[in-house]
């Protein structure tokens, strides 16, 4: 387990250091095996006060019908004697957004602290990407046991994501 949370530690710190692009850099995936052309964000840790929160954002553009689709990857990673399960997102007005559960790992022995990642998908709204706010856009995500965390998306990721969005949808095909 000590070993597994050395290496938890070690990736955290690698992230922050590596040569990854900027953040509101986006990068297109074309493939013609895919029903959809897709483009996502850099991955970027953002402020939180009750867990690590490794963020990107991912578009997917239908070839055909040329809807477009934006998805939130939260990574999450904290300490604590057992796992939250984040279930449950909501934007600022309240509104459950879709949420998938991708991955979770961490287990403790009884009266441990131990290391967790907890992974989740969150569907975001095109219409309230469209009309981000100076501060992003930001949601809440709920757990079953512990405190809940506010995400905030930038607004340069937002923008760039819909603008490069918009631009395949109007190639479509």
């Amino acid at each position: 387990m000590r070993v597994w949370f050395i290496g938890l530690a070690g990736l955290v710190v690698l992230a922050g250091c590596s040569v990854a692009p900027p953040a509101a850099e986006i990068r297109e995936k074309d493939d013609p095996f895919s029903p959809s052309k897709q483009m996502a964000t850099g991955f970027v840790r953002v402020p939180s006060g009750a867990a690590t929160v490794g963020l990107q954002v991912v578009g997917e553009v239908d070839r055909v019908t040329g809807i477009a689709k934006a998805v939130a990857r939260v990574q999450l990673l904290y300490v604590d004697g057992r796992s939250r399960h984040y279930e449950v997102a909501r934007n600022d007005r309240a509104e459950q957004l879709p949420l998938a559960v991708q991955a979770t790992k961490g287990r403790c022995g009884i009266g441990g602290q131990c290391p967790h990642e907890e992974i989740v998908a969150i569907t975001l709204p095109i219409a309230d990407l469209r009309r981000v706010s100076a501060e992003g856009y930001r949601f809440k995500l709920f757990p079953k046991f512990g405190p809940d965390v506010l995400v905030s998306i930038p607004r340069e990721m937002v923008a760039n994501i819909v603008a490069s969005m918009d631009n395949t949808s109007k190639r479509k095909g």
